[in-house]
């Protein structure tokens, strides 16, 4: 019986169509603007490609800075998984160089790839997976810098996700992909974050609690009160940097919200792209489902008091593996489900919580939390591990090696 050329299957691991495979050949990558720090970079980091090996593959490059991120909160959640102990200080300084090595390679591997011709669709995949897997490392290695209040952290996590979300679903629906508002996009969010831990390390955590108006010069400070903005004085600096943060997600999230339903964009030949307005509303069902339950979580008071890195790092992993997904779907024009059974154990999990408090108290709620967040490690290594074995075999490479595959015979 012949295969449906549109079907996929979750459990052999085949995510990709017939269909979708055969758009890989037709794919171009067609990226946003570059933002003012990154011209200035651009030295830095042809000096720096300039110095890889010609062996070296770019994926791997991609992938060894990916490595020094997980690393960095690995070391943080050992010694805190409730996001409100006092961490060494040597641990900010670590993650500092590793995000900033995460960062030169980030931007280093597409060179990498011109240099030894091998840019690929699966480059845009494993750079732009990558990429969105970091962003939850990054922010809540930045929670534990800041020592921010972990319900501070839930909201703010909600944010990026619905950020890093529409980014991607904008591409979906206008092949391009911006990567900043103005001159500010990736480039500075990730040096915003090498700061953050710089400044945790040489003044510690507890230097963000400082008030405003302990730091402020005070001409400045007087002029504030004179204004009657007295209260302003007494918010610890790290409520500006909530306020700031949460600012900027909600600004690029309606961006790329008006952007999709109400631009005008067309394709590489210059045709205009036909709108698909509702098919794109559609799209937002498994954020919104992820959400729901995250605040279900959220509301499990005791629980979240006393595991809140894990039920943040969990809910993280989860978005960043349906963006992804969505990723997928872009590169190779295929439908995105709006159903996905990645989410599924966490609503069971939810309704045992609440229908069977008597048995579910909080060591057992820590276990089945710890049980769902391994179940998304190994749905998110199945997912990635699967498209790049299909990717790779269609376009006869290798993900980590810039060997060619022998070419087989197709059999039907």
């Amino acid at each position: 019986m012949a295969r449906d050329k549109h079907s996929t299957n979750f459990f052999t691991g085949r995510f990709i169509s017939d269909a979708g495979i055969e758009q890989l050949d037709k794919y171009q990558y067609v990226g946003g603007a570059y933002s003012w720090l990154d011209n200035k970079m651009n030295g830095y980091w042809l000096w720096c490609a300039e110095q890889l090996p010609m062996w070296l593959a770019p994926n791997l490059v991609t992938f060894i800075g990916f490595l020094f991120v997980v690393s960095q909160y690995s070391i943080m959640i050992y010694y805190d998984y409730t996001m409100t102990q006092d961490l060494p200080r040597w641990i900010f300084l670590y993650s500092a160089i590793s995000i900033f090595i995460y960062q030169t390679l980030d931007a280093v591997d597409g060179k990498q790839a011109r240099r030894t011709k091998s840019s690929s669709p699966l480059g845009q995949l494993f750079d732009h997976g990558c990429d969105s897997f970091s962003l939850t490392f990054f922010f809540l290695s930045c929670a534990h810098a800041v020592k921010l209040d972990p319900y501070y952290v839930f909201f703010i996590l909600v944010c990026l996700q619905f950020t890093l979300f529409t980014a991607n679903w904008t591409e979906y629906h206008t092949h391009v992909l911006n990567t900043q508002v103005g001159n500010f996009g990736v480039t500075e969010s990730q040096l915003i974050v090498v700061s953050i831990h710089l400044i945790t390390f040489f003044f510690g955590q507890d230097s963000w609690n400082f008030k405003l108006a302990e730091v402020l010069p005070s001409q400045v400070a007087e002029q504030l009160v004179q204004y009657g903005l007295t209260y302003v004085l007494q918010k610890p600096i790290y409520v500006f940097v909530v306020y700031f943060v949460i600012f900027c997600t909600v600004a690029a999230t309606i961006t790329c919200v008006i952007s999709v339903l109400f631009g005008t964009h067309k394709d590489k030949n210059g045709k205009v792209i036909e709108k698909q307005k509702g098919k794109a509303l559609l799209q937002w069902i498994p954020i919104l489902m992820i959400v729901i339950v995250e605040l279900g979580f959220f509301e499990q008071k005791e629980l979240y008091k006393n595991y809140s890195a894990i039920i943040l790092l969990s809910f993280g992993l989860l978005v960043s593996l349906l963006t992804c997904k969505l990723i997928i779907c872009s590169l190779t024009k295929m439908d995105f489900p709006t159903f996905h059974v990645e989410i599924l154990p966490y609503y069971i999990l939810l309704l045992i919580f609440n229908n069977y408090p008597e048995v579910m108290d909080l060591k057992n709620k820590i276990f089945g939390t710890t049980v769902v967040t391994v179940l998304t490690i190994l749905f998110s290594f199945h997912y990635t591990s699967s498209v790049i074995s299909q990717i790779t075999h269609h376009l006869g490479i290798f993900c980590f090696s810039l060997r060619k595959r022998e070419k087989q015979i197709k059999k039907d």
